[in-house]
């Protein structure tokens, strides 16, 4: 990282090591998406949600995370990864800046995955969304009524 001398010129930073290394497990929120801009490498973006072990209520409370995955890594994730999978993701941290649509400058953090592993059942996921679909059907009747 470069830093601003008294002459308002740029110097290099001064050393030490640096690091980068984000490790998450945790639940996909939101299916994998994948995308295929032109010139850029094939990649995914999704959600994940890493339970941080405290309850609000009956539900368990937890940090979201949007993923990126590149390549390989990311058609692995498309093809196989479903809404509440548990998943293993390692990765950086990067700021994505990017302009709403009333013009003003946002920031994203995001991770950069580097490696993606499945785990636990996938039947366990597609059962924790069939109970889910399950439960908001009952809402909605009951709301109906």
């Amino acid at each position: 990282m470069a830093a601003t001398g008294q002459n308002g010129g740029e110097k290099k930073s001064s050393g030490g090591a640096a690091v980068n290394k984000v490790t998450l497990v945790g639940n996909i929120g939101v299916k994998p998406e994948y995308k295929n801009e032109q010139g850029q490498t094939p990649f995914c973006v999704f959600t994940m949600c890493v339970s941080r072990g405290l309850r609000k209520g009956s539900e368990h409370e937890g940090l979201w995370y949007r993923v990126t995955l590149w390549g390989k890594l990311a058609e692995i994730a498309v093809k196989y990864g479903l809404k509440s999978q548990q998943v293993y993701v390692e990765g950086r941290l990067v700021v994505s800046e990017w302009t709403d649509r009333e013009g003003r400058l946002r920031y994203t953090l995001e991770v950069q995955g580097s490696d993606f592993q499945m785990l636990g059942d996938p039947m366990d996921a597609l059962a924790k969304e069939a109970e889910r679909l399950e439960g908001e059907a009952i809402r909605a009747e009951r709301a109906g009524q």
